[in-house]
């Protein structure tokens, strides 16, 4: 978008990084000279910039930040808007030194504890200090604008003397610079992908089903009853929803078993969790379920990468439980029944894949991501430590299983240690120096996966870094390229500094799978993968694939994708601005085909705010019931209604399991 002459303003808005530029133009002739001067402003919030060292605007409209560090901690406290800000750290000091003197400075900056304020000087062009401020814990706007007649600014000294972070947030300035031709004024392009993302001609609403969870990542039928939905959350808890009765108990508990949640700080942003659950699809005869788990370091585990001497950040764990009688959608998993499958180190929080897909052999795939940090490479800085536990990339080596999809049998006993076996036709089996249960490798981060079941390809979805989220139509074999490509694009690595990537090959290899569709950071924060539609009630999406992605760490701005015959990302056209209002955790589907968009409003795994909404071509009318808890074993509450055609208002308490959560259900008329 280009700023133009004769608009008095003229705003951009860039979704991410979430970079606002406003054009402010006031054309002036400076006496005797006749050069034409435009005052501009740039403004940032700092979305999606992780880095030390960046720059703010395009010379010679620009500001240089020094000294402190652009991310996120998790905390959204610290946070004016989005999940982003400028972090001075403690004892330490920091620079805003700007290209063009600034004629007014704008923003926002807060301690994040007590205990030696954050000091601010604006110094002139003169040395000369024109204003201080000092933080308090509370977010206060600091404006400071030059006269005519005054100097301007330029740079602002940053000094924070305490044991805590400070933080800046929406940060902009205003400055007069040498005005061109706005013809000349090229579309600004924070991705590397010049297309945007249109809205297509699918016209979907979102009903809800189920309330008051904590952050749902899987919700499924079981291969023998299509009325009782299954919901895992992030923290632990399985739930089973009867959908005729509103009825909601407690499937499986594993919460007991988790790392603790909230990688970043108390009640924040995690990747851990429980992250993966599934049935076997002869659950009716063996009562079998799966999950993947995020569990402390305890045990020596089947596969590590950790150096000598170091310790990693938690266990990935898939594990085999078993339901007594499968027949009756009531009985639960019996706890004591659990068995190990496979145990893996994970060397830091992040990137643990989860996903857990049975195929039509009724062999087990298992998404694993390149065990986190950033770059999938060792010695770079990550959240204030050094990443170990990659060497140059794990993604890349088929010597360890990260990054990988796996495919085991767990009926067999042909692995390492005896509790799954490994299919002889697996790409990579029996090869030395190999791990055999890889089936494909070269993802970042494979959180979600599925089959098509019409034609029973293999859709993954691999969250990207800083650029590109990428779906993946994948083969037996395949290397889909990261650590040395991001989607399309070439990764150029940066130490600790943030990556870049280039559609210049710099002597990659060709052999390496591209993603058949991708979007950037423009667009988005990251993938949530999803289905190939084969459901009845929306036939303009059949055989397309279906996908989110998952908005902010606020709990804000998730969105809702299809693929278009020509695998052309486009975007749902939605009834209302349900999904703006929530982080995206996952996607659900049933028996029937039918998907579910699974998120809550904190963007973490933690509160009751997670919800299951039914995706459907027009909004549905909900239908309030009596409920009966006469044949519930567990302590419940219930709700009663007039059986009157309506919004659902029925809200019901259910104590069960280990812990007790206050969860509600809501139930939806099929439209057949």
């Amino acid at each position: 978008m280009k700023c133009n002459r004769g608009f008095s303003v003229s705003i951009i808005s860039i979704s991410k990084p979430r970079i606002f530029l406003l054009c402010l133009f006031v054309w002036i002739f400076e006496a005797g000279v006749g050069v034409v001067h435009a005052q501009s402003t740039e403004s940032t919030s700092f979305e999606g910039i992780s880095s030390r060292e960046f720059l703010i605007g395009t010379a010679p409209l620009s500001a240089a930040f020094s000294g402190g560090s652009s991310g996120t901690r998790g905390v959204r406290a610290y946070y004016r808007s989005g999940s982003f800000a400028w972090h001075i750290e403690p004892q330490s000091s920091a620079l805003v030194q700007f290209t063009t003197p600034a004629s007014q400075i704008d923003f926002w900056f807060r301690d994040t504890t007590s205990g030696g304020p954050l000091v601010i000087r604006i110094i002139d062009i003169e040395g000369t200090v024109i204003s201080e401020a000092t933080g308090t814990q509370v977010f206060e706007n600091l404006v400071v604008t030059r006269s005519e007649d005054q100097t301007l600014i330029d740079r602002i000294e940053f000094e924070n003397p305490g044991s805590r972070d400070s933080v800046v947030d929406d940060f902009q300035f205003t400055a007069e610079v040498p005005a061109v031709d706005p013809a000349d004024i090229p579309e600004p392009a924070f991705g590397p992908i010049a297309a945007t993302i249109g809205t297509g001609s699918v016209v979907a609403s979102l009903v809800e089903v189920a309330r008051g969870l904590n952050a749902p990542v899987v919700t499924i039928n079981s291969p023998v009853d299509t009325n009782t939905l299954y919901i895992a959350d992030q923290d632990g808890v399985i739930s089973a929803l009867n959908q005729e009765t509103g009825r909601i108990s407690t499937f499986l508990d594993v919460s007991g078993s988790l790392v603790s949640l909230g990688a970043l700080g108390p009640v924040s942003f995690d990747e851990r969790g429980l992250l993966g659950f599934t049935f076997h699809p002869d659950y009716a005869s063996n009562g079998l379920v799966y999950t993947y788990t995020s569990e402390p370091v305890s045990t020596v585990p089947d596969f590590t990468t950790q150096p000598t001497g170091t310790t990693a950040n938690h266990q990935s764990v898939i594990s085999e439980w078993r339901v007594t009688n499968a027949a009756d959608p009531a009985t639960a998993v019996n706890i004591t029944t659990r068995r190990e499958l496979l145990r893996l180190d994970q060397p830091q929080f992040n990137h643990n894949g989860g996903a857990l897909l049975f195929d039509r052999t009724s062999l087990l795939l298992i998404a694993l991501g390149d065990g986190g940090g950033q770059d999938d490479a060792d010695g770079g800085d990550f959240l204030g430590s050094p990443i170990v536990g990659h060497g140059d990339g794990n993604a890349a080596n088929t010597s360890n299983p990260y990054g990988s999809i796996l495919r085991i049998d767990p009926f067999g006993n042909n692995s390492a240690n005896g509790q799954y076996g490994i299919p002889t036709d697996n790409p990579f089996f029996g090869i030395d120096g190999v791990v055999s249960e890889i089936y494909a490798y070269g993802f970042r981060n494979p959180y979600r996966m599925s089959f098509d079941p019409v034609t029973d390809e293999l859709w993954v979805a691999d969250v990207g870094q800083n650029f590109i989220e990428e779906i993946n139509l994948v083969v037996a074999g395949g290397n889909y390229g990261w650590n040395e490509k991001e989607g399309s694009f070439f990764l150029q690595a940066n130490g600790d500094e943030a990556s870049t990537v280039t559609s210049v090959n710099p002597g990659v290899s060709p052999d390496l799978i591209d993603p058949v569709a991708e979007y950037d950071r423009d667009e988005g924060a990251a993938i949530i993968g999803g289905f190939v539609y084969r459901g009845s009630q929306i036939p303009a999406l059949e055989g397309r694939y279906v996908f989110g992605d998952y908005g902010g760490i606020d709990g804000t701005g998730s969105r809702l994708f299809y693929l278009n015959v020509n695998n052309v990302v486009m975007e749902f056209a939605m009834e209302d601005d349900t999904l703006q209002n929530m982080s995206m955790s996952g996607i659900g589907i049933d028996n029937e085909g039918e998907l579910y968009i699974l998120g809550n409003s904190t963007g973490t795994p933690f509160g009751e705010t997670g919800r299951v909404l039914r995706l459907s071509s027009s909004t549905t009318v909900i239908e309030q019931v009596n409920i009966d808890s006469s044949d519930d074993d567990s302590d419940s509450g219930s709700g009663s209604g007039g059986g009157s055609i309506g919004i659902a208002l029925l809200s019901f308490l259910f104590m069960s399991g280990i812990r007790s959560r206050r969860r509600c259900s809501y139930l939806y008329a099929r439209c057949d």
